[in-house]
């Protein structure tokens, strides 16, 4: 699912990343089948939205 749609609490994972002083790259890849073909940018654009208040 597309950051954002799913379980994960993302404030409490990059809460612990930053806990452990994690500074790496992080990947995310899009294959929600909801936000395929013509959908695809605003799958990206979700995603960005969410997790861009955390990197």
């Amino acid at each position: 699912m597309i950051p954002g749609l799913g379980l994960i609490d993302w404030p409490a994972l990059f809460a612990a990343l930053n806990g452990v002083g994690y500074t790496g790259d992080m990947a995310v890849e899009h294959e929600d089948r909801t936000y395929m073909g013509n959908r695809w940018n605003e799958g990206l654009t979700l995603g960005l939205k969410t997790l861009r208040p955390y990197v």
